[in-house]
Parts: structure tokens; sequence; C-alpha cells
């Protein structure tokens, strides 16, 4: 089971879950009510290949997933799936607040990013204008894609730009693949034989009777038009804009894919800059601590030693020995 956890300073321990019904059913026997038949898991690391991911994304059993707050389970769900969480008891609902369903994002939701393989890349707390990455857990996916994203400038802004380019995908392959695939299809179409269909004639219909209406003549009114003639010269468009109205459907899917990644890039800023408050908030009520065993025992010794150099010293002339 893969566990992402967060600890909140005030909301506490925030974790999802991500596993298969028998992990699943081990923790809590009450979910799932039906699980899916016992089948063989095959196992998918972060270092498997693109051929053992597809094989295992069609074998292995659908992935669960859960949500949690202070170890009680808020939301417990049938699929992963990139979307927006509200942290809010929804378990008798057994789906999540998902962004189109009206998520209030004032409020403390968590932003889940999956791919095609159902592995969980990236998991934030918001709330407001507060982000916070949930560090990933070891041997995920998702560790895998931090280290390579920190190990490297160019991928920490390259990864993000490419999940924008996926956004507007479709747009793409459609503009790339739409000619090839015309062509393969004229192709075929170039095998097939000519021929030609009659279809039957149908027998005409009987005729039926005319009847003409006497149509009433109303007066004529003629309203004056004004001539209103405004010629505004217009500058023409430079060629560049142009190329960009002609190019829109190619050009836009890349500026939506910079645009992500450069969000990405702020995000990460703040989610550190909003770890390091924690950290200062959290170290800001630790009280100071006493002194050891130790050290106290030394400081006896040391006090010992001043008070018998501060001690007047007497001869046996005195009148008190």
């Amino acid at each position: 089971m893969e566990k992402w956890a967060l600890n909140h300073p005030e909301l506490g321990l925030i974790e999802l879950e991500v596993g298969y019904d028998s992990e699943f059913l081990a923790l809590d026997p009450a979910w799932p009510e039906q699980p899916e038949d016992d089948e063989e898991i095959t196992p998918v690391t972060a270092e498997s290949g693109l051929k053992e991911r597809f094989s295992a994304l069609f074998t292995n059993p659908p992935v669960r997933a859960r949500i949690l707050l202070n170890g009680k389970v808020l939301h417990r769900l049938r699929t992963i799936s990139s979307a927006r969480y509200l942290l809010k008891d929804s378990v008798e609902e057994d789906k999540l607040t998902a962004e189109n369903a009206g998520l209030d994002r004032a409020k403390p939701h968590l932003k889940v990013t999956s791919n095609l393989f159902n592995d969980v890349l990236e998991v934030e707390f918001r709330q407001g204008s507060d982000i916070v990455l949930f560090d990933p857990p070891a041997g995920s996916r998702g560790e895998k894609r931090r280290d390579a994203m920190e190990s490297s400038t160019l991928k920490r802004v390259g990864f993000p730009i490419l999940a924008g380019l996926g956004k507007g995908g479709w747009a793409i392959a459609v503009i790339i693949l739409a000619p090839l695939v015309s062509r393969f299809v004229k192709w075929l179409l170039s095998f097939l034989p000519d021929f030609d269909i009659t279809l039957p004639s149908l027998p005409s219909l009987p005729a039926f009777p005319q009847i003409e209406l006497p149509t009433p003549s109303l007066p004529q009114i003629q309203l004056p038009t004004p001539n209103i003639n405004i010629d505004i010269n217009l500058p023409e468009l430079p060629a560049w804009v142009e190329l960009l109205l002609d190019y829109s459907k190619i050009w836009v899917p890349i500026l939506i894919g910079i645009v992500v990644g450069l969000l990405a890039l702020r995000n990460y800023k703040k989610s550190e800059e909003t770890k390091r408050a924690w950290q200062e908030k959290q170290r800001a009520k630790v009280p100071v601590t006493t002194r050891t065993a130790a050290e106290q025992e030394r400081g006896a010794d040391e006090d010992e030693r001043d008070c018998r150099a501060e001690e007047p010293e007497t001869d046996g002339n005195s009148p008190h020995s």
C-alpha cells in the first residue's frame, strides 16, 4: 500500500492511502463491500518498464483510495483519478467532492495528480492561496518523479510543461494525425471495386385538387431609410499576427503547457516557503529544555567551589578556634 502523509500544524495528520482490495480489507473489513475476486497481483515498481506497466494495468484489480484526517476515514474512492478533493467527511456518499461539484477553494482540500497507469504523481494541500506539497512515499512513482525534477532545472520546468501539453495534446494529435488518417482511409477505399446501385423508382402519387384562397391586399408603407456611410480605414494586420491566427490550434496547446509549467514552478516555491514557515512556527512553540542531570551535577560542583573560595581564611590563634 502506498501512503502519502502531511502533518498540518492546525488540522493534524492528513493521509492518502492507495492500494488494492485485499490491502484495504486487512485494515477495514467493511470496505470494499463487494471486493473483486481474488486475483494475482502483478507487482509494479517505480523502475518497471512501460510494457510491464501496461500489462499490469489490464491484469491487476482496480486501485482504491482513502483519505484520512487524524486517523479518521473521510473519503473512500473506488478508483483514483486527478481531481480536487474536499477535506470533508463524505464516507456515506462513497465519493469525494470534486472541483466540478462546486468545491470551495477557500476551504482545505487536496489536489491529486495521477497518470494513465493509476500512479499518484503528486498530492497538494490547498487552502485559499496556501499550497503545500506532500512528500512522496519511498519507492513510489511520485518519488522517482520528484527526484528527477530536483536533479535538473530543465526537468523541473520540462515535466510540468509536458503535463500541460498533455492537457491540450488531443488538439495537437488531431492536427498531426488527421491528414495521415485521411490518407490511410483513402488508400483503403482505393481497393474497393466501383459499383453502381440503382434504386427502384417509386410509383407516382395521384394528383390532388388545387385550392386557391383569396389573399387580402394590404396597404404598403414605405419608411425613409437613412443613408449612413461610415468608412473606417483599419490598419492591416502584421504578417506574424495572421500566421498566429491561421495556426492557433497548434500554438494554443503549447501556450497552455508553458503556463501550466510556470504555475507548477510557482506552486513549488510557495510550498517550500509555507513548509519553512510551519517549521519556524513549531520551533517557536518548543519550550526551553532544562539541563541534564550531568550538567546539573557539574553546575553544583562549580557552585560549591565558588562558595569555598569566598570563605575567609582562619588560623589557630583565632578566639573561635
